[in-house]
């Protein structure tokens, strides 16, 4: 089906261009949409059934641009968020231009003064399967909760380790690859993960603890528009140091 439907991005617009070109697999698409549900739903259950005492009200909430700043502040967080994240992205695709094989990586250069690259770089933020779907249990729940026990990086470490094993039974390549590339692959995944929590946790922070900076960062970081060039899955690994050396200096910073 690969060739049918070109380029597997985690974007709901590849799901129904996946549903009209092959029909016949919904049931997988399905179950793929609704796997990555998973974490907001356990958020508002255990919201709503084990915590309770307005929890859910709570978790709704935070499904804001801002909270508790002032507007002005908010959009500027929001507008050093949007270029930090199309930046880390232009940045692992010199990775990739510079040190992977050319059948594993191409890169068509953007067009970031036209209007409509924004539009479709943003619109792919905020309809991406992960971020939407995942955010309101990782960022709009877990953290806060780890967060009033924690420091905001000790609380990230622990965050982004349960989101990389959360990932484990779709990215653990072992029949594919063979357990000598997958565990490698694994552990430097997980790092990423938890590279990316400290960013993203940082940023959310910085707009009063909402879920949608981490649904934007999230699917900016998925990149659907391919801002960050495309992958065969040929060098993997090599997929995974591009995505993460930029994000671990901005979490070093």
């Amino acid at each position: 089906y690969a060739a049918d439907v070109g380029q597997v991005t985690t974007s709901y617009l590849f799901a129904f261009k996946v549903l009209r070109t092959v029909p016949d697999v919904w049931p997988l698409v399905l179950v793929s949409v609704a796997h990555a549900f998973t974490p907001t739903i356990a958020a508002f259950l255990i919201a709503g059934f084990v915590i309770k005492r307005g929890s859910v009200r709570e978790l709704v909430n935070r499904y804001r641009f801002w909270r508790g700043i002032r507007w002005q502040h908010g959009l500027t967080t929001w507008l050093i968020a949007v270029i930090t994240a199309a930046t880390l992205s232009l940045l692992s695709a010199v990775i990739g231009l510079t040190f992977a094989a050319d059948e594993s990586f191409t890169w068509h250069a953007p067009a970031p003064l036209s209007g409509a690259f924004w539009v479709a770089l943003l619109g792919a933020a905020f309809i991406d399967g992960g971020g939407v779907a995942e955010e309101g249990g990782w960022r709009g729940f877990v953290l806060p909760l780890l967060q009033a026990k924690h420091s905001p990086v000790i609380a990230s470490v622990i965050l982004g380790t349960l989101w990389a094993l959360w990932h484990l039974p779709v990215r653990l390549q072992f029949f594919e690859h063979g357990l000598l590339h997958s565990i490698p692959q694994m552990f430097a995944f997980t790092f990423g993960c938890i590279v990316s929590s400290i960013n993203i946790t940082y940023l959310s922070n910085r707009v009063g603890g909402t879920a949608l900076m981490g649904v934007m960062l999230h699917g900016m970081t998925n990149d659907s528009v391919g801002l960050g060039g495309s992958w065969t899955g040929s060098d993997s690994l090599m997929e995974l140091w591009a995505y993460l050396i930029p994000h671990l200096v901005l979490a070093v910073a």
